[in-house]
């Protein structure tokens, strides 16, 4: 119909499927302005990413390509026209959900599950439990093992931020 509409929204899922382009506010402040999948790919704050969706940081070193963390290396990606990371102590952003169980030597110990249907709340012990602590949701298994105390293998899929 070609007709300019605003809606303001605090809706997650509905701010990301609506429009065409999307701003964030911050404190009366426009904090981003673009397509509503570059924001959720590339957001240029924390507070940005975490209005978008549930995310997880975690402790890293880098080389500007790819993150070392307790889980394992992680590609890093940049957002288009910008440079990739320098290198040195970062915290990678990843989405809920891309931790995930994996076969090989335990790299983590579980310290506590709660069960959310299809997906289980886990706070994992990073490094074989001598590590910090991160909680994500992870997809649901039938018949893993994923009881607390269990050592298990977590890793990470997709790139992070």
């Amino acid at each position: 119909m070609g007709a300019t509409a605003i809606l303001v929204t605090h809706d997650q899922e509905e701010a990301l499927s609506f429009g065409d382009r999307l701003g964030v506010l911050e404190a009366g402040s426009l904090t981003q302005y673009g397509p509503p999948l570059e924001l959720y790919d590339y957001p240029r704050t924390a507070r940005v990413a975490a209005m978008l969706g549930a995310v997880l940081f975690l402790d890293a070193t880098t080389d500007g390509s790819t993150a070392t963390t307790a889980f394992g290396p992680v590609p890093l990606r940049h957002a288009p026209g910008t440079a990739p990371a320098a290198a040195g102590q970062v915290p990678v952003l990843l989405r809920e959900g891309q931790l995930v169980l994996s076969g090989g030597t335990p790299n983590a110990v579980v310290a506590h599950v709660e069960g959310e249907g299809q997906w289980d709340r886990v706070t994992l012990l990073a490094d074989r439990g001598a590590g910090a602590a991160v909680t994500a949701r992870l997809l649901r298994c039938p018949g893993s093992a994923l009881v607390t105390g269990s050592e298990v293998r977590i890793g990470v899929d997709g790139t992070g931020y």
